[in-house]
């Protein structure tokens, strides 16, 4: 009964005393929130009626939505559920969006105007296994899911998956037909001609077998085979077939191209060399053939250029034009006119033509779109024509960009509006302080000045200072006119409020776009897109901020890693520096002759108040950034073996551990080996290395326990954690969770700990003397969460200073294990400014939800029955499940789908911590886990406790008179 009675007392403080939650008229004051659909590859414009015009967007990624035709808002959205998986095939028929996932095993439809399920059908198909997903824009697609729409007295959507064929009504979802054609090879391509449809299977090394089929019986009336030898690989042609039925080919290592008419049984493919169209062989393994929706012409796309070719009757294939055309839409005229409109162009400018599909152009539909920033090429459009009143016809254009980004244009060339999708992606996040105001800057001058002995270099300095607060009162004035004299800047200019929680986001998506996002309202400072750049194959990418602001003199830097989209442009890593305030960029992206394996920032300046990374090669050479004279000197006055880096391989399990050497100022940086580990991947893989955070603050290296005993912290900065999932060795078919606790530093191994009959993923987070980490346990069908503590057993030991080459004792480990029954995604943890403030764990959860947890309440000593030492300590008894009710939810009802990352800042208030959480959403707000105890509460009465003071203050003052007073009067008694 004791037991049940403290159990109760826990949930009560941790619903009561730790919940983050806030009151009604709190929401949305130091939060926002962003939805998002994420990488588009379906777009179209609802022709429906004038008041419920939409904009319908699909991605392969398992997305539908509807976006408001005028705003560009999100109207409604379906996410589908990871077991179902990507979306392979789309259908915009009248009412209804139609898809189909799951490997083409599941059918649904959708209503347009509420995003409701009009049905949903499985497809009745056999052997799922070794379907390939394309995007769904691609009409070659080698092994994957081919669909089209047969128009009737009742519509049929037709799906061929392997050597099945179906029909389904659209109406109902109830299945028309299916038969199995047993065709030999993979379905690439289908084609549908009235009632009629022509379906393609690939053979490598032999050809094409195509088989015609009754799209309205199921009935297969014929079966011929197209001889193609050239086609060795599924990987080394790329093939479209138009309207008209023309299927083309390019194959990519000869550089031929190949073109066939479907329709016409018995034909053979008539070849075309690239050379004789003047064609450059350059980036062909980036190449595609497209369909611009012209009878006999065709698209080729080679990097940035694209060749319109027309099929000539005895002449093979002759190039029309060499344009920027990108992209292509077909659409209906007033008058049933069929017109296809195509878009082009690249930096900030789009030129959009309407062709008739006779070729000819509509010349008054000819327009220019000038864009704010550089988009990359158009991927794909939708087109909507719209009649006018005075009888002439105007268009409404969805285009979606390379950077991710969905523009609507009218025919005017105005952009409506603009959605940046490339944020449902976000790779890498770091938070800048923002510049604080005149006289601020002055204040950090004086401060930094007091220790330079020369007088005339301070002068200058601040002559300089001068200079450049003149020139930002001049762009003031600029821009505002006399309020300049008579207000100070709002709060729309980019300055630090009192506290620091107003900071600028820096944000890396994996499409290679840059943001600065407000943290304030979450809008678009700056954006820049990096045409050749996309994350390494860990997904990761790395974003440093090198030089922050408060240097008036000098401006804001940081510097980005990645890897390169093309092997032909750039063999190396990319390296981009830029203004993270502005987002100016130092020049173009940088292509290095070396691939970066591992980076790291040291403890030290330059004169110009920039940090140094330092960039470890696969070759484990190292280089440092900047790359100047004054930085290599820098490094080689760092005491001899002080710096040592370490790289891991989650592909093939290496770790190699290298220590830097300066041999002389004069001589390039050099690498010592120091220790290297290798995990057998087919035994054991890496899930997970997750090193401590560099930037975060020890408040204190031991605590006090009950019995005034104090526990000293083991604070090794180079340890890292590595968890790991392998086979048991007593067990066979059972799989174990293995964690380690590795100095990186000399490769030592501080602590192994095993979890059998468990897997991954494991979700790992590391800070201070402490680490939480997320698995699955088979034995008790369940997530579980681990928590460990390191301690010194030494408490004589120097505990000011640390040395991995020391000789050191094993620390004590503390250990816990809870059911956690809520399923995460992603753990992370708290930062505040000096790390007075409890640790609190963030939760990224499968609903949604961003859950915090006091890290006190995670106590690895808890136990079922606790000592008297115990509970004066506060420590709770043990309890076997973890539980998150609602008021653990700092994102209450907005929800975050997907959530991948979390990130989590200091601010200027100890108490207060700002969190970002990205996934296909995004989510900004601010977390106080030991509540806000530095500031005064929102609700606090200034009137009543002004009214007190200036009572006691005016009942001070009569008191004193009416006692003068009466001390005068016994006087003159």
């Amino acid at each position: 009964m004791e037991v049940s009675a403290w159990v109760l007392l826990v949930v009560l403080a941790l619903v009561l005393r730790d919940g983050a939650a806030m009151h009604e008229d709190q929401v949305g004051n130091y939060d926002w929130y962003r939805q998002f659909v994420g990488p588009v590859s379906f777009v179209a414009l609802d022709q429906g009626s004038q008041g419920s015009k939409r904009v319908l967007v699909a991605s392969e990624k398992g997305v539908l939505g509807s976006l408001n035709w005028k705003t560009g808002h999100l109207e409604w959205r379906q996410v589908y559920e990871p077991e179902t998986g990507t979306i392979d095939a789309v259908l915009l028929q009248r009412s209804a969006f139609i898809t189909v996932s799951n490997a083409g095993g599941l059918i649904r439809s959708w209503d347009v105007a509420l995003g409701t399920l009009h049905w949903e059908t499985a497809s009745g198909f056999k052997d799922l296994s070794d379907v390939v997903s394309y995007p769904l824009d691609v009409v070659w697609r080698p092994g994957g899911v081919l669909a089209g729409y047969v128009q009737g007295k009742k519509d049929l959507m037709v799906v061929v998956v392997g050597t099945q064929i179906a029909a389904f009504y659209t109406s109902n979802g109830i299945k028309a037909w299916h038969i199995d054609v047993g065709a030999k090879g993979v379905p690439c391509a289908l084609h549908v001609s009235g009632s009629t449809l022509h379906a393609v299977w690939l053979e490598q090394g032999i050809g094409l077998s195509v088989s015609k089929v009754n799209a309205t019986t199921g009935d297969q009336l014929s079966e011929y085979h197209i001889p193609a030898p050239w086609i060795t690989s599924e990987d080394d042609v790329r093939c479209t077939v138009s309207h008209d039925g023309l299927l083309a080919c390019l194959q990519k290592t000869r550089g031929d191209l190949y073109h066939i008419r479907l329709t016409d049984e018995g034909d053979q493919f008539v070849f075309t060399m690239l050379s004789s169209l003047n064609v450059p062989f350059l980036q062909l393994e980036t190449a595609r053939l497209v369909s611009p929706g012209i009878e006999r012409r065709l698209a080729l796309q080679v990097g940035n250029y694209h060749w319109v070719l027309e099929v000539r009757e005895g002449e093979g294939l002759q190039v029309l034009e060499q344009s920027g055309r990108a992209a292509w839409s077909r659409g209906y005229l007033e008058g049933g006119r069929e017109v296809v409109v195509s878009v082009g162009g690249r930096g900030k400018e789009l030129d959009v033509v309407c062709t008739g599909v006779d070729g000819t152009e509509v010349r008054e539909m000819r327009q220019t779109v000038v864009l704010e920033e550089d988009r990359g090429l158009p991927q794909r459009i939708g087109v909507h024509f719209v009649s006018k009143p005075d009888g002439t016809t105007s268009y409404r254009i969805a285009v979606v960009m390379e950077d991710d980004s969905i523009l609507l244009i009218q025919q005017n060339g105005a952009v409506m509006w603009v959605r940046e999708e490339a944020l449902a992606s976000i790779a890498a996040l770091e938070y800048l302080d923002l510049p604080a105001g005149q006289e601020a800057a002055i204040e950090r001058f004086m401060d930094a000045s007091r220790n330079e002995p020369n007088p005339l270099k301070v002068a200058i300095s601040r002559l300089q200072l001068q200079v450049v607060l003149i020139k930002e009162f001049l762009v003031d004035l600029q821009q505002r006119g006399v309020a300049s004299f008579l207000q100070r800047q709002d709060s729309t200019q980019l300055l630090r409020d009192r506290f620091n929680t107003r900071k600028l986001i820096v944000a890396v998506s994996s499409t290679g776009k840059i943001f600065g996002l407000d943290s304030r309202s979450g809008s678009v400072v700056w954006q820049m897109y990096i045409h050749n750049l996309k994350p390494f194959l860990d997904g990761s990418l790395r974003l440093y901020i090198l030089r922050p602001t408060n240097h008036p003199l000098h401006p804001s830097l940081a510097v980005l890693y990645a890897d390169s989209k093309s092997a032909e442009v750039c063999g190396g890593t990319l390296r981009f520096a830029f203004n993270p305030l502005t987002g100016a960029s130092q020049g173009q992206s940088e292509c290095l002759r070396y691939s970066v394996a591992q980076t790291t920032l040291l403890p030290v300046v330059d004169s110009s108040h920039s940090k140094v990374v330092l960039e470890l090669t696969k070759d484990m050479e190292v280089y440092p950034y900047p790359p100047t004279p004054e930085t290599h000197l820098l490094i080689s006055a760092l005491p001899e073996s002080s710096v040592f880096m370490y790289t891991a391989s989650m592909d093939d399990g290496t770790l190699n551990g290298v220590m830097v050497m300066t041999i002389h100022e004069t001589l390039p940086l050099s690498t010592q080996p120091m220790w290297s580990v290798k995990f057998e991947t087919e035994n054991e893989k890496l899930l997970a290395v997750v090193p401590k955070l560099s930037t975060e603050h020890v408040n204190s290296p031991a605590r006090v326990i009950a019995d005034g005993k104090v526990q000293h912290k083991y604070l090794n900065p180079h340890l890292i954690a590595i968890a790991t999932e392998s086979r048991d060795p007593t067990e066979v078919a059972k799989s174990m969770v293995s964690l380690y606790l590795v100095d990186s530093l000399s490769g030592g191994v501080v602590y192994h700990a095993v979890h059998k009959q468990a897997s991954g993923p494991v979700h790992l987070v590391h800070s201070e003397n402490w680490m939480a980490y997320l698995y699955n346990n088979h034995k008790s069908r369940r997530h579980e969460l681990a928590v460990l503590e390191l301690y010194e057993p030494n408490t004589t030991a120097d505990h000011t200073s640390w040395s991995s080459l020391a000789p050191h004792a094993t620390p004590e480990v503390v250990g816990q294990a809870y059911g956690f029954f809520p399923l995460a995604d992603v753990v992370a943890t708290t930062q505040t400014l000096r790390g007075i403030t409890h640790k609190g764990i963030l939760f990224g959860l499968h609903s949604g939800h961003i859950g915090l947890i006091p890290k006190d309440f995670l106590d690895p000593r808890r136990a079922l029955e606790p000592t008297e030492e115990m509970k004066e300590e506060g420590i709770p008894p043990y309890i076997p499940q973890i539980l998150l009710g609602p008021l653990n939810y700092i994102n209450y009802n907005q929800s975050v789908t997907r959530v991948r990352q979390i990130f989590a800042t200091a601010t200027g208030l100890e108490s207060t911590c700002l969190v970002t959480a990205c996934g296909l959403d995004l989510f900004h707000t601010r977390v106080m886990p030991s509540k806000q105890f530095d500031m005064l509460a929102e609700d606090f009465d200034y009137k009543l406790i002004a009214a007190v003071v200036g009572g006691l203050l005016l009942g001070t003052v009569l008191l004193s008179l009416w006692a003068r007073r009466k001390t005068l009067a016994m006087l003159w008694k």
